[in-house]
C-alpha cells in the first residue's frame, strides 16, 4: 500500500512548465500527497497564473508566503494606490513583476481568486517527528530572541520572507557544525539559491543540506531548476534548467535561452 508523502518544492517563479514537469516526475498524488511550497511562486517566468492554478488542484497544499508573493500581494490589495492611481513598485516591477501583471492581468483587470491564493501564504509550517521538529519558511527563521508567533500575529513577516542569516550562517558552517539551530532537526528554506551559497561545483544545482538546514532553491528564476524533496527519504525529483522551457524569454536573466545559444555559435 502506497504511503502519503511529503514533498518540499523550492522556489518556482512562474516557471509553471518546470513545475509540472517535476511533479510528473514525482508521481504526486494531487489528493493524497502533501506538498509544501516554500514561496515565490510569481515573478521572472511567464506563466505565474498556471502556477497558481495547479496548485490550487493539490488537496493537501501548504503554501509559504515568499517576497515575491508579498510583492504580488501588495500590488494586488491595492496597497500601491495613491490618490486613485496605481504607483507600481519599481524593485518588484523589474525583478519579475512585469511577468506576473502580464500574466494575472493588472490591478484592474485581475481575478480575485489570485489574490485570494496570495493571501492564504503562512509565515511558517511545522511537523513535528518523533525524533524532532521540522521546520519550513520561505527564507529565515528567527533566532531565540525572537517570539514567532507574536511576529506571525503582528504581521512582521521582514524575518520569516527576507533575512538571510541563519542559511547564511549555515553555509559559512555547513563543514564544520551540525547544526545551527538546536530548537529544530531539520530547517527548510528557500530565497536563497544554492548558486548565491556556494561554487558550483558543489551544489551541481541541487538542494544543499548544510549543518541542520536544507536550502532548496535551485535557482529557477535565473539558470537553475525547480527541485521536489521527499522530506522522509530525502529522494530528489528535479526538472531541467527552467530556462529551457521558456527559450524565448528571459526572465530575470540578462538575456533567453535562445540568445545565449547564439551568442555561443
Amino acid at each position: 500500500m502506497k504511503t502519503n508523502r511529503v514533498l518540499v518544492m523550492g522556489d518556482v517563479h512562474g516557471g509553471f512548465k518546470a513545475m509540472k514537469h517535476v511533479l510528473e516526475v514525482a508521481n504526486f498524488d494531487y489528493n493524497n500527497d502533501t506538498l509544501i511550497c516554500l514561496g515565490d511562486v510569481v515573478d521572472g517566468w511567464s506563466e505565474s497564473k498556471e502556477v497558481i492554478d495547479e496548485l490550487l488542484k493539490i488537496t493537501n497544499l501548504i503554501y509559504l508566503l515568499g517576497n515575491h508573493d508579498e510583492w504580488a500581494l501588495e500590488y494586488y490589495s491595492g496597497e500601491f494606490v495613491i490618490n486613485g492611481k496605481v504607483v507600481i513598485n519599481e524593485n518588484w516591477f523589474y525583478q519579475g513583476g512585469k511577468e506576473t501583471i502580464d500574466s494575472l492581468g493588472d490591478y484592474y483587470t485581475q481575478d480575485p481568486k489570485y489574490l485570494e491564493f496570495l493571501k492564504t501564504g503562512k509565515f511558517y509550517h511545522t511537523i513535528e517527528k518523533e525524533d524532532g521538529l521540522l521546520i519550513f519558511a520561505h527564507a529565515n527563521i528567527p533566532n531565540r530572541m525572537f517570539n514567532m508567533d507574536k511576529l506571525v500575529m503582528t504581521g512582521k513577516s521582514e524575518e520569516f520572507i527576507w533575512e538571510r542569516y541563519l542559511i547564511q550562517e549555515a553555509a559559512r558552517m555547513r563543514n564544520t557544525w551540525k547544526t545551527v539551530d538546536t530548537r529544530f532537526k531539520e530547517i527548510y528554506l528557500g530565497h536563497s539559491g544554492v548558486g548565491y551559497l556556494m561554487p558550483i561545483e558543489e551544489h551541481q544545482w541541487k538542494p544543499q543540506k548544510m549543518t541542520n538546514v536544507w536550502a532548496m532553491d535551485t535557482n529557477a528564476a535565473y539558470s537553475g531548476k525547480v527541485s521536489l524533496l521527499d522530506i522522509d527519504t530525502k529522494e530528489l525529483f528535479q526538472s531541467d534548467f527552467v530556462c529551457r522551457y521558456y527559450p524565448n524569454e528571459r526572465g530575470r536573466n540578462g538575456e533567453s535561452y535562445n540568445e545565449y545559444l547564439k551568442r555561443q555559435q
